[in-house]
């Protein structure tokens, strides 16, 4: 096996075969794809070694995995949940020996290019341990969160906060960029008044750091913000940048998230037409990613844009489709909004009996879930169809 490689950073990218161990110098750039098996990168550090490794997701989105010598604990990371956003891992070695840094998919559907660099080795400052320790807040604030459960989301807004300020204390702009958009993202959950200052500053932060990817998820960010508060006109300006830097940037998933953002704010505005051609666009990038939740939301989505616009059979269409698509995928959380929008347009359709039926499988969805607003939903929508008998 080859010795930790010296002298000077090397111009071009590194390639190794397949399968081989490849060894990491300061500021070398390797490229890879992440694929069905791992690619093992490898360095030599000495006891109390700070190591600084990033990898640059370039469209696979990738999960780390740290071993060492015999009795050096082991560590994950996977704190960035989509394909171009980039992971980096920090650590202080307590054993001299040679590490491993593993890049492996971080789900089967995720494999892509990616690029890594070592970006520094040296002892141990006080500045990189707590690097270090803001790197693992911010991790561990990544884990905490869970979009769908309220209770996870105060205790990682403080640990997002606390990785923040831990990155502003060593003068790390990266790391203080990526913490304060996941801040604001955690507190547009809360519906907390702080988070449009806070999606603000993550777009100016982003925009000052040349930082593409980061920018279009922080103006994603900026513009649901602006939807929440009936900003449309605000909304559907920012939701409209979002996609165009995210197409530049290449990220053709998020593209395809903000394209349907936007279009939900066109359509609040009142302009069905500009939301279809969006919803459209959206589902075409959706389905080139293999996103099929993404696909079966937007199905659904059109659904309501085509009964905004009166045409109630293409609505129903895109109704079933969505029914369809998400009934396969076990989706029961997509199910419930579907089952609704169906109930609704049945009762607009006069078409009772089918009304009933989907009103019935909505509160069956409801008492499978345990969600007691989404059950209110579900009894709304049954009155609505009795009303209409």
């Amino acid at each position: 096996m080859l010795a930790l490689a010296g002298g000077r950073p090397q111009a071009q990218p590194g390639t190794a075969p397949a399968g081989s161990a490849r060894r990491l110098a300061p500021r070398e750039v390797l490229t890879g794809t992440v694929g069905a098996t791992g690619s093992d990168h490898q360095v030599t550090l000495a006891a109390g070694d700070f190591v600084s490794i990033t990898v640059r997701q370039q469209g696979g989105d990738v999960a780390l995995a740290w071993s060492g010598p015999p009795g050096t604990p082991a560590m994950t990371l996977d704190a960035m949940d989509d394909e171009f956003r980039s992971e980096r891992f920090t650590t202080v070695a307590g054993t001299a020996g040679t590490y491993t840094l593993t890049v492996r998919a971080a789900r089967p559907s995720a494999f892509g290019p990616y690029a890594i660099v070592l970006d520094a080795v040296r002892p141990a400052t006080t500045d990189d341990r707590a690097l270090v320790g803001a790197e693992q807040a911010f991790a561990e604030a990544r884990h905490t969160r869970d979009a769908g459960k309220a209770a996870t989301w105060p205790p990682a807004l403080a640990q997002f906060r606390e990785a923040r300020d831990g990155f502003a204390r060593v003068g790390d702009a990266p790391g203080v960029l990526k913490a304060t958009l996941e801040i604001g993202i955690t507190e547009n959950y809360m519906s907390a008044p702080a988070s449009l200052d806070t999606a603000r500053d993550a777009v100016a932060q982003a925009r000052a750091l040349d930082d593409l990817p980061t920018l279009g998820r922080g103006l994603r960010l900026l513009g649901n913000v602006l939807v929440a508060r009936g900003d449309y006109a605000g909304a559907t300006s920012v939701l409209d940048e979002a996609a165009e830097v995210l197409g530049r940037a290449g990220h053709r998933n998020s593209q395809s998230r903000a394209l349907n953002d936007g279009a939900i704010a066109h359509r609040r505005r009142g302009n069905a037409e500009l939301a279809v051609e969006r919803y459209e666009r959206a589902l075409d990038l959706a389905r080139a990613t293999g996103d099929g939740n993404m696909e079966g939301n937007i199905l659904n989505n059109l659904g309501v844009a085509y009964k905004n616009l009166g045409d109630l059979e293409r609505a129903r269409d895109y109704y079933e489709r969505a029914l369809a698509h998400r009934r396969a995928a076990n989706d029961t959380r997509s199910l419930y909004n579907i089952f609704i929008n169906l109930t609704n347009l049945h009762v607009r359709l006069e078409a009772p009996e089918q009304a009933k039926a989907f009103a019935a499988e909505a509160l069956a969805n409801t008492a499978a879930s345990g969600d007691p607003l989404r059950r209110i939903g579900a009894l709304v929508a049954a009155g609505n169809v009795e009303r209409a008998l």
